[in-house]
């Protein structure tokens, strides 16, 4: 009772620094059992040769304990904030279509949203004043992608305001505590994006850029304005922005100021033309831009000398009529079935998509952790089906070369298992230069750096007998590839728990041998039980599983296991 009371009391200080109660708890009652164990089945009834036993392995999956995440870089992040640059094996990734899918449990719920999956960590550009400079520097814009966790288990996928716009939101819930497969999916075709530009007469550019506060109040009135004048549901997150200097000298001694309006607008494919229609109106959209420009509060403060408010407009000759552009789209799959509510587009460019920072995986949104555990987690450069997701999920993973085909590594670009270590698994490194041959490479981060020096070995995140294909004890029946009933009934009272993998296949070994050795088709020798050759001279008439040597220094014969 003591030692419970004790440990009920670190767990519940431990949480104070995780923000994940119930998952620390809940890391005090893992019980990590033998590493495998020898399950024996009978296959008599079924009219097939019987199974004399076999072994299962000890599956291991990462569970944060509510104060880790994983994470995979994705840019060089030792570099100045300006010189950054995005990694080349994370490039080979986003530069076209991609898959992220692994396995997923939330025993305990996050308090706030949190990321499952998705570049929205740590060091999430959008934070602070870093989310001010987005929509000025076209070349600095990144956006996340994201899978998200919310407090009552719900999922969703989303990506950042600007260049991509939606959410998707998944029926399924975390709140049941079950392992899930999710996967989010990147496709380059499918989406619609409408493209428009106008000039904004005597702002001067220099002013704005160094007045964040008015930049962005004139940001979200135009991106505001752009949306309702383009109809048929559009929303402010629908619609990207970018602001560049339109200074021009149209004679030797006149300056004529003004500022540059790029507009991106995400649009399902089937609502296109009715965006479309509302928007060729350049009269319309001058006069709308011009009155929505003179609401913005200290509007004045960046006006050119010698002009006010009310001298604010568009020219509309100077109105690009919009144009219609093909764009990306994002889906979310769990168990292997999509979402149905809601829709992400997003525009087709370097340096764009999945390009916030790291990518990480159970927590890290701003740097919170919670509690969850992942298993077998991969990329793919290529989108990947609903039926090639469900024949990836399950426990006794298929030849991915008839799964999808083509050419090695066949689109799988990071594999992590996750089973007792962070090893990327893949077949070939993703980045094929010679010598050097990159891969992906995953790391933990805590949620507080000062945590670790004081918390209880075992408290926080680590690896821990588990997920949707352990197997605490040997199963009712063997696992089969066959579809039609399940396998052969096991042999009661036949489990043998073993403290290695080895230990236990030796043990079937000899087991295979004794039970099934003699019914092989071969002459018995009498003195003899189990596997053997049946006498025959190259064996000199004993079991297989001796051999012989001929030493180098005597004529006698040493006999060895």
């Amino acid at each position: 009772a003591e030692a419970a009371a004790a440990a009920a009391t670190t767990a519940t200080a431990i949480a104070a620094i995780a923000g994940s109660a119930l998952s620390l708890a809940s890391a005090l009652e893992v019980v990590q059992g033998p590493e495998a164990h020898f399950c024996a089945f009978d296959c008599r009834s079924s009219g097939r040769p019987s199974q004399p036993g076999r072994c299962f392995k000890a599956v291991e999956v990462y569970d944060t304990m509510g104060a880790d995440w994983l994470t995979l870089a994705t840019r060089d992040e030792t570099m100045e904030p300006g010189d950054r640059h995005v990694l080349p094996e994370w490039f080979n990734l986003t530069s076209g279509d991609m898959t992220w899918e692994g396995w997923f449990r939330v025993p305990s719920l996050p308090v706030a949203e949190n990321t499952l999956m998705g570049t929205y960590g740590a060091n999430h550009d959008y934070q602070g004043a870093g989310a001010r400079a987005a929509y000025t520097d076209g070349a600095s814009r990144r956006r996340h992608a994201s899978v998200a966790v919310g407090p009552r288990g719900e999922l969703s996928l989303t990506t950042n305001v600007g260049v991509s716009s939606g959410t998707l939101r998944h029926s399924v819930s975390m709140a049941d505590g079950d392992w899930h497969h999710v996967a989010a999916i990147f496709t380059d075709v499918g989406g619609g994006q409408i493209n428009i530009e106008f000039r904004i007469m005597w702002l001067e550019f220099s002013k704005l850029a160094n007045r964040p506060i008015i930049m962005e109040a004139l940001i979200r009135i135009l991106r505001q304005t752009i949306a309702d004048l383009a109809g048929s549901g559009t929303a402010l997150e629908d619609v990207g922005l970018s602001i560049s200097d339109a200074l021009v000298k149209p004679t030797p001694v006149f300056w004529e100021y003004g500022i540059r309006v790029f507009c991106e607008i995400n649009t399902r494919p089937d609502l296109m033309q009715a965006k479309m229609a509302e928007l060729t109106s350049r009269d319309r959209l001058s006069l709308t831009v011009a009155g929505a420009t003179k609401t913005v509060r200290d509007i004045w403060i960046v006006i050119a000398k010698s002009y006010f408010v009310e001298d604010i407009f568009v020219r509309p000759s100077e109105v690009e009529l919009p144009e219609e552009l093909d764009a990306g789209i994002a889906q979310l799959f769990v168990d292997g079935f999509p979402a149905s509510d809601g829709w992400v587009n997003y525009a087709k460019r370097t340096d764009n998509l999945g390009m916030d920072g790291e990518l990480v995986l159970c927590g890290g949104r701003v740097g919170r952790a919670m509690g969850c555990q992942t298993s077998r987690f991969r990329l793919w450069n290529r989108t990947l089906t609903a039926e090639q997701l469900r024949a990836l999920y399950t426990c006794t993973l298929p030849d991915i070369r008839e799964v999808t085909g083509g050419a090695s590594p066949f689109g799988l670009l990071a594999s992590f298992e996750l089973d007792g270590g962070l090893t990327d698994t893949s077949l070939e490194p993703v980045f094929q230069i010679p010598m050097q041959g990159l891969k992906f490479e995953a790391t933990v981060v805590n949620a507080d750096p000062l945590a670790a020096a004081w918390v209880p070995p075992g408290l926080i995140g680590r690896f821990v007998q588990g997920g949707r294909c352990h197997l605490p004890r040997c199963p009712a029946f063997s696992p089969t590839t066959v579809v039609r009933g399940p396998g052969c009934p096991l042999i009661l009272e036949s489990q043998v728990r073993f403290n290695s993998l080895e230990s236990c296949e030796q043990y079937s070994s000899l087991s295979f041998c004794r039970n099934v050795g003699s019914s092989r088709g071969r002459p018995a020798v009498s003195s003899l039980d189990g596997c053997h050759a049946g006498g025959s001279i190259m064996s000199k008439g004993r079991p297989l599983s001796w051999r012989f040597v001929e030493s180098e220094n005597a004529s006698a014969s040493v006999a060895r296991t």
